[in-house]
């Protein structure tokens, strides 16, 4: 169930369903070895939106949909047993083997920071080195988390990367951002 951000008490914004893995029972060095994915750091947030509001740059927020199905496994031999109501009655013992990334995967986040860091250097954006998860390219301004983004830029370089990210991933578009990680955003244009 997602909910709207902005009611008070919060309103059910629609349902989702997955296809979860159960990565608990994944076993270190056998079905993955590094899951370590980086996250936003408030002061790299606080700074892009300081630049935002300076130089009167667009803030617009876009949501991934499935992003963890995007990524390739580089693991081989990952394992999930037969899906509820799709069991082979002749072989109750078979699994299925995973090639792509699906939620609960312990390596899940990584695998999809990994696919999305490779779409956007390909688009030549230069990732920070204090923060992973800040890409920059001429005043255009790409801060991730997990699937959400922050993009921050000249209004007439929106569409450019909206429409390259749009050719390798499905998002959608909320448009101006007005929260973000349970931050509210406001602005004054006016008075920058």
């Amino acid at each position: 169930m997602k909910v709207n951000p902005d009611s008070l008490p919060p309103s059910i914004s629609h349902f989702k369903a997955r296809l979860v893995a159960q990565g608990d029972s994944q076993t270190k060095g056998i079905n993955f070895d590094e899951v370590y994915t980086p996250i936003i750091r408030f002061t790299s947030l606080r700074i892009i939106l300081h630049i935002a509001a300076t130089f009167d740059l667009e803030i617009v927020q876009e949501d991934f949909v499935n992003a963890f199905l995007n990524g390739k496994l580089s693991e081989k031999g990952i394992y999930i047993t037969q899906l509820e109501g799709f069991e082979d009655p002749d072989h109750p013992d078979w699994v299925c083997e995973l090639h792509g990334n699906i939620y609960g995967l312990r390596q899940g986040a990584r695998v999809w920071y990994e696919c999305l860091d490779t779409v956007l250097r390909t688009y030549g954006m230069t990732r920070t080195e204090a923060d992973q998860v800040l890409w920059l390219k001429i005043l255009v301004f790409l801060l991730a988390h997990v699937d959400d983004i922050l993009i921050v830029e000249n209004k007439n370089e929106t569409a450019g990367i909206k429409a390259y990210l749009s050719s390798a991933f499905k998002f959608k578009d909320l448009g101006d951002a007005h929260h973000f990680l349970g931050l509210v955003i406001t602005r004054d244009r006016k008075n920058r």
